[in-house]
């Protein structure tokens, strides 16, 4: 298999570990043991960016992290106007001269202005559905989809509103990487040490909290669901109205519900104390975290939001149309109780197909036909 060329530019949003930025990591890990050198630059010096980045060189904006909570992850950038360190990119263009930049998202728009500015050619890997786009402007839009020399999607969800649009798009479904699902601690204890009963089933919800990811949704899942159930959501606080309508309502019900903040090394431990897997997202593109706990043998609820039905197949849990909170509540209880049967095989088998070797080649095909 051919190599991808000799030099990336990586350019992403936070460093962090959001699904895009674990696919930046990943994508990071294969290319080390090629002969491109990658190059990274990170608007915020995020859990994945440091000492220990696979990249062969790693950037990160000085800028201090005033990030406005309560608006969707990575928008915040726009909504606070702050956008990359323009000279820092032209520093690093100057210094590594890459043969493209990748850009990881869409919620930088001004990064592909700038590669237009300076002639270089970029891919544009898509990882948003359509409520992003309502924070993008129509002219920047079109100038980042009009320009790239390849656009990446992350699932057939991602690439319907490209084609819509009369852009053309490849597929390059978001994977994990097996090796690096690392479990080292008993659930028992960790669940011991979040004061979690011994009887208690719990659901986990993993991700950056905002609106289109439905944690506003918990306080009304919980007095539906039996009394020793139990939601824990793996992820940044965002101190919002939203929030604090959560806490309050937790408080006043008291209600089952443990927030966990984000793990890095630990990050697995804690999503491995889950008896099962939610997902309240009113959009998810993909949701690498569901082949994530698929890798666990999680068993999976969730709303039908776009790229879970091209991961979920039977014996796996269940998916509910529309935001029908009852019926997930539903099916939910049916899986505490064992109404509804899963199989943990077929978990773990499924999820083995989102498996960086049987995905990866994919993206280098891609990347390599620039």
């Amino acid at each position: 298999m051919s190599t991808a060329p000799k030099k990336i530019l990586f350019v992403t949003p936070t460093g962090g570990r959001t699904g895009s930025e674990m696919m930046l990591w990943y994508y990071l890990n294969y290319l080390k043991n090629t002969p491109t050198e990658t190059i990274v630059y990170a608007r915020r010096r995020g859990e994945l960016v440091g000492e220990n980045s696979p990249a062969n060189f790693t950037y990160h904006s000085n800028k201090k992290d005033s990030f406005p909570y309560g608006v969707y992850e990575g928008v915040y950038n726009k909504i606070a106007g702050c956008v990359p360190d323009i000279t820092q990119l032209k520093r690093i263009q100057k210094k590594h001269r890459p043969h493209f930049w990748y850009i990881n998202t869409i919620i930088m728009p001004e990064v592909a202005a700038l590669a237009v500015q300076l002639g270089v050619p970029y891919v544009l890997h898509v990882h948003e559905s359509i409520t992003v786009y309502n924070d993008l402007r129509a002219e920047e839009t079109e100038l980042m989809f009009g320009n790239a020399a390849k656009i990446i999607c992350c699932s057939e969800a991602s690439r319907m509103y490209l084609t819509r649009m009369g852009y053309k798009a490849e597929v390059s479904y978001s994977f994990i990487d097996k090796e690096l699902i690392k479990v080292t601690r008993n659930p028992a204890n960790l669940r011991k040490e979040l004061n979690i009963p011994q009887d208690a089933f719990v659901w986990v919800m993993s991700g950056m909290m905002s609106v289109r990811k439905g944690y506003d949704l918990i306080p009304e899942m919980l007095e539906k669901l039996p009394e020793n159930a139990y939601i824990a959501w793996i992820g940044r606080r965002n101190p919002t109205g939203i929030w604090h309508y959560i806490e309050q309502s937790v408080a006043k019900g008291n209600l089952n519900f443990i927030h966990i903040p984000p793990q890095s090394d630990q990050y697995y431990d804690y999503l491995n104390i889950a008896d099962g897997f939610v997902l309240l997202s009113r959009e998810e593109p993909l949701g690498l975290v569901l082949v994530e706990a698929a890798f666990l043998q999680k068993p999976i609820v969730g709303f039908n939001a776009g790229g879970i039905e091209e991961i979920m197949q039977d014996g796996m849990g269940a998916l509910v149309e529309g935001m029908n909170i009852p019926e997930l509540v539903d099916k939910m209880k049916a899986i505490q109780n064992g109404t509804l049967p899963f199989d943990k095989e077929k978990l773990k088998s499924r999820s083995l197909d989102f498996d960086k070797t049987n995905q990866i080649e994919n993206w280098q095909r891609i990347i390599n036909n620039l």
